[in-house]
Order: C-alpha cells, then sequence, then structure tokens
C-alpha cells in the first residue's frame, strides 16, 4: 500500500491528535481537581488570591478530598428539579436527620443507567410509608433532559417524565454534584448512593445492588463499619487511580507549557518522561498515551521511523506497568490491534498481533468475567494459538456476561466458531475476504 500518498494527511491527524490528548488532559485535570465551596469563591475572585504562593502553584495543585463510607454525604447543588411526586418529595439540598436517601445518577443516553429508571421507581412505591426519598439526578443539562423526559418509555405506555414523577428528579447542570459523589468516591460506575438518617453515607454501587443494603439500612439492620472495610481496598484502588491521572494530567501540562507541539515532539516528550524516575507513579499513563499515538500512527500508515517496533516495545511496556485499574485500556488497545488485523492491516501470526494477545491475555486475567475482554480474548486464542475449543469456551463467557445491546453481536462469533467446529472448514475474519469462500488450512490468514 502507497503510504507515501497518505504522508501529509496523516501527519495532520497526529497533530490535531496530539494536541486533543493535551486538551483532554487538561479537561480532565479540572474535572479531578475538584472544589469546595470556599475554594471556588477563590477561583472566582482572582484579585482576593493569596499573592504569596508560589508562581506555579494553583488550587488544583491541592490534594483531592476523596468521599469514602461512613463520612457526611455532600450537599445535593441541584439547579432544577422537574418531578417531585407531586409534592411530597420536594427539592433539597442538606439531607434532613432522621430520613434516609438514594441519590441515583443517570446519564440521557447512557442506556445501562436509563434502564434502572424503573427499578428506582420501583422501590420509592415499596418504601412509600417509610422515611425514603429517591432522587434520580441528571447529569446532563436542562435542555437535553427536558428533551429526554418527554420521550416515551421502553413500554411505550408513559413519558420518562410521568415515569419518575413517582420519584424527585433533578438535574446537575454544572456537573458539581456528580463530582462530589460519582468522582470523589473514586468509583466512576457507581451510579447510586444511599445517605443514611445521619447524613452519612453508607453505601455506594451500581443500581442492580442497591435494593438489599436498602432494606437493611431501612429496619437499622445494616453493618456500615463491615461494608467500609469490604469497599475500602477496592476504593483505595480507585483513589490512586484518581491520583495518579491528575499527577499525570499535571505532569502533561507542564511540560507543554509555552511549546507547539506535533506528533513526533509529544511522542519524545512522552518517551523522556517514561524514563524520569519522578514519574513512576503515573508512568503506565505516559506509556499509554505514547501507545495510543503510535497505534494510531500505525492504524494511518504513516511513516514514522521504527514505527512498529516502537509501538510493539510501548506496548510490551504499559502491559507490563499496568495494574487492574488499566483493564478497560489494556483490553481496548488489544481490539484495536485486531481491527488492523481484520481491515487486513496486520498480519495474523505478526509480532503485532502475538504482543496485542499478550495484552488481552492480562484484561482477562484482572476481568475474568467480562463480555468484552472474553470477547476480545477469545478472537486472539483463535487467531494466535488456533485454539477452537478455548474460543468456544471464552466467547460462550463473553455471550453470557454481555448486556443485552452486545449479545447479538457477541453471539454472531459464537456462530463462526461452532460452525467451524461442526464443519471443519475455515473462513476468514478479515473484511477484504469474502465470508463465503472456504479457505484451506494452509492460506495465509490461516
Amino acid at each position: 500500500m502507497n503510504q507515501s500518498a497518505n504522508q501529509p494527511k496523516i501527519h495532520r491527524y497526529l497533530t490535531h491528535l496530539a494536541l486533543a490528548l493535551t486538551c483532554l488532559l487538561m479537561f480532565n485535570n479540572s474535572v479531578f481537581a475538584f472544589q469546595t465551596d470556599e475554594n471556588a469563591a477563590e477561583q472566582t475572585a482572582p484579585a482576593e488570591q493569596d499573592n504569596d504562593k508560589p508562581k506555579d502553584e494553583t488550587d488544583d495543585d491541592k490534594e483531592p478530598e476523596f468521599l469514602k463510607i461512613g463520612q457526611p454525604a455532600p450537599a445535593l447543588e441541584l439547579d432544577y428539579w422537574p418531578t417531585d411526586n407531586n409534592g411530597l418529595l420536594p427539592a433539597i439540598k442538606k439531607f434532613a436527620p432522621g430520613k434516609i436517601y438514594v441519590v441515583n445518577f443517570f446519564s440521557t443516553d447512557h442506556e445501562y443507567s436509563v434502564g434502572k429508571l424503573q427499578s428506582m421507581v420501583k422501590l420509592q412505591k415499596k418504601y412509600a410509608d417509610d422515611p425514603v426519598q429517591i432522587i434520580c439526578i441528571s447529569t446532563d443539562g436542562r435542555d437535553k433532559t427536558e428533551e429526554f423526559l418527554d420521550k416515551k418509555t421502553e413500554d411505550k405506555d408513559e413519558t420518562y417524565l410521568d415515569l419518575l414523577n413517582s420519584v424527585s428528579s433533578a438535574v446537575d447542570s454544572d456537573s458539581r454534584t456528580t463530582v462530589n459523589y460519582m468522582t470523589r468516591s473514586g468509583f466512576l460506575t457507581a451510579w447510586t448512593f444511599i445517605v443514611g438518617n445521619t447524613g452519612k453515607l453508607e453505601w455506594l454501587g451500581p443500581p442492580t445492588d442497591v435494593a438489599e443494603p436498602l432494606a437493611k439500612i431501612v429496619k437499622g439492620k445494616w453493618d456500615l463499619k463491615a461494608f467500609a472495610k469490604e469497599i475500602e481496598p477496592k476504593q483505595n484502588q480507585r483513589i490512586r487511580r484518581s491520583k495518579a491521572n491528575l499527577s499525570f494530567n499535571k505532569w502533561m501540562v507542564k511540560s507543554s507549557k509555552n511549546k507547539r507541539w506535533n506528533a513526533e515532539k509529544l511522542l519524545e516528550a512522552l518517551g523522556e518522561g517514561a524514563k524520569d524516575p519522578a514519574n513512576s507513579d503515573f508512568r503506565d499513563r505516559i506509556e499509554y498515551t505514547r501507545m495510543t499515538i503510535l497505534l494510531r500512527a500505525y492504524a494511518g500508515q504513516a511513516e514514522f521511523e521504527n514505527l512498529e517496533t516502537d509501538l510493539i516495545e510501548a506496548m510490551d511496556s504499559f502491559t507490563m506497568l499496568s495494574q487492574d485499574d488499566l483493564n478497560s485500556e489494556l483490553n481496548d488497545s488489544a481490539w484495536e490491534v485486531y481491527e488492523m488485523y481484520e481491515a487486513g492491516q496486520v498480519e495474523r501470526k505478526s509480532e503485532l498481533m502475538k504482543t496485542a494477545k499478550v495484552m488481552a491475555e492480562k484484561a482477562l486475567k484482572f476481568r475474568p468475567k467480562s463480555g468484552a475482554v472474553n470477547d476480545t480474548m477469545a478472537h486472539f486464542a483463535y487467531l494466535i494459538d488456533g485454539d477452537l475449543d478455548r474460543a468456544i469456551e471464552l466467547q460462550e463467557l463473553a455471550v453470557k456476561n454481555s448486556g443485552d445491546s452486545q449479545a447479538g453481536e457477541l453471539e454472531k462469533f459464537l456462530e463462526f466458531l461452532k460452525k467451524e467446529q461442526a464443519t471443519g472448514k475455515k473462513k476468514s475474519l478479515q473484511k477484504k475476504s469474502n465470508d463465503d469462500e472456504e479457505e484451506d488450512d494452509t492460506e495465509s490468514d490461516f
């Protein structure tokens, strides 16, 4: 393929990628450096700030205060409450003593969280005679939320506004409350929180798991200390990730200050940063960013010197450094290499594919029940190892552990594997091949 013809275009693309990464990191820095009411006031009144601070020190450099089980729950900073159960569940800011609150976040275009709104309504009806208030908070703006509320629910019998009229609902337009709960807890996938009758955070987790702890809290049988001890290792791990992200973002912003970066200069800076012992706490983030740029360069057929060698080295380094908190990045990167194979850009048993398989194996070690991870590993077990039985076993787990929206696509690959098992005839997974054309085992694809 003609790489030279694409060279100017891919250089523009990578330069834009470098800039986008820098902007994204700067944005993430503001997300993780959430503020209390006091230092927020300082930010809006620069003339009153302490002039004795070192020039490079800002409020964003302060260590974030993370929210843990048993601590006072943050106040709700919400500007719009579309529903309040006809006045029975009014808008609040501070939690009333003696009352239990379920604070449930959802995004209007997030299928999972929207799908759990019905269960929140059922819970509110179940505890109608108890001092329980369920608050469903949209993480989107007012306009987008109002548009969503006018839509019909899945059963088409009512709108989402009708559905949520049985609970309190609110909009977090400035993301302050979302940050104070989801970001500060370290669990960006914990959409639901229970605030007990003393105003302390007593539980957090996915909405699917809220019913049991809520029942115990209502009955006064909840063991707060036991749950805090149980969740502490997981939360500390996620807090470590947040801190590492924050440190990495600060380093990126500082490194890029007063510099005009293109892709090559960014890669050079990342390479040097990875070698610096001072950056050991977030070296995995540096290597991930470097690997991502090299992956995009390879996919775009850029003519970087030693591109494939550097990419494989970056993948190896990131795989070695990554821990459980970077599982998604491991899996997604391995899958990106598979997609390049699928497009006919990478040979089946190339070093790049073998390196990606090692990444997938590590992702599977961290998340043995993940549908997406099992699906990725099934593809590599089939292509690299030629282990059809293991590929089928993994893909069956992928289908079993996937959501409804993913199951159909995963079942297609499972059918593909089982058909080969039954007939002994191989077909290519590459899109350039004719799916109806049977391939001999001596073909280059297999």
